[in-house]
């Protein structure tokens, strides 16, 4: 993408899109390990998950340094020699921390010329924590707004195409900018505050009867833990995620979840685990739950990138699967 916007002189429509936290080396290490505790223990504190973090660095250094006290030399150098291949292997999986690429050249331009487009028709605005999608028509009441949380790992801009076609449809579109490390948590940088702060930044440009929330793959974990502390009613859910472990059971959201058949997390899950999945989601009322299959639909195929590993083969053209979305 950045390549792309460079060649094509699109940096200075980009504008801004700055990076807005820590992306150092170890501030990259920190936010995975936020990002793995999180998915497994989806309603984990950070303050809890900070304490752990803090733990696992000091206490091995602590009874090293104890052992050098009590002359136990031997016993210190070995606790000091795995603790520094633990640090090394920790420090090396950031450095190698990168974004999912679009899958050809082709789809790279499509998300760029949708969103340099949508400037010219003065319906899309770019924040530094999000890309707005305005619906056709300038009106000062907006009926429903989506905020998307995107995938880990993946660009806001690979969602350009298919937001614009929500948007299409009289629905305005918040993409969150999840910068600098694009791993969307409650821990890392989709957490409630940063959620509700987009709210309100929206807010103050238009007047929305109603939000819903989206998320696609892992970004569905937040969307599924903060939707109704946002005051949210509406939840959609693009793609399966193997680490989705959120009760739902009991809420009053209006739950859709749509999934490509071809989609390889949700292929490869058990029986099982995807009885347990409709099962934590909330029953059947007047507002409903919906569980819609694309044939031929794959995981990455709800945006303009992949393909990525442990997905499906996308057996129908991109744009078909993003329509029906």
């Amino acid at each position: 993408h950045k390549a792309l916007i460079q060649e094509i002189g699109g940096d200075t429509i980009m504008e801004p899109a700055q990076e807005r936290e820590d992306s150092s080396l170890f501030g990259v290490a920190v936010a995975q390990w936020f990002f793995w505790l999180s998915k497994r223990h989806p309603s984990i504190d950070k303050k809890v998950a900070t304490a752990l973090l803090f733990s696992i660095l000091l206490l091995p250094l602590v009874a090293a340094i104890v052992c050098f006290l009590l002359g136990q030399t031997m016993i210190g150098g070995i606790l000091i020699f795995f603790y520094s291949i633990a640090l090394s292997v920790v420090l090396f999986k950031a450095s190698t921390h990168s974004r999912y690429a679009p899958r050809t050249e082709k789809d790279a331009r499509a998300s760029l010329s949708t969103l340099q487009f949508r400037f010219g028709q003065v319906r899309a605005k770019r924040t530094n924590d999000y890309d707005l999608y305005l619906p056709p028509g300038q009106k000062d009441t907006i009926q429903c707004a989506c905020l998307l949380i995107p995938n880990e790992q993946v660009d806001r801009l690979a969602y350009s195409c298919i937001a614009s076609k929500i948007s299409d449809e009289g629905i305005l579109v918040v993409v969150q900018n999840t910068e600098p490390h694009c791993l969307p948590c409650k821990l890392v940088g989709s957490g409630f505050e940063e959620l509700s702060d987009i709210q309100r930044k929206v807010e103050q440009d238009y007047k929305i009867k109603e939000w819903a929330i989206g998320g696609h793959g892992v970004g569905s974990i937040p969307a599924s833990l903060l939707a109704e502390r946002l005051g949210i009613q509406k939840l959609v859910i693009w793609g399966a995620c193997p680490f989705w472990n959120i009760d739902l059971s009991a809420s009053k959201l209006a739950v859709l979840v749509v999934i490509g058949s071809n989609d390889g997390y949700w292929t490869n899950m058990s029986d099982e685990v995807r009885k347990k999945f409709k099962s934590m989601l909330p029953p059947r009322n007047e507002r409903s739950v919906f569980i819609e299959m694309i044939q031929g639909g794959n995981h990455a195929g709800f945006a303009h990138y992949g393909p990525i590993p442990g997905d499906g083969e996308l057996s129908i053209r991109l744009e078909e699967q993003q329509k029906k979305a």
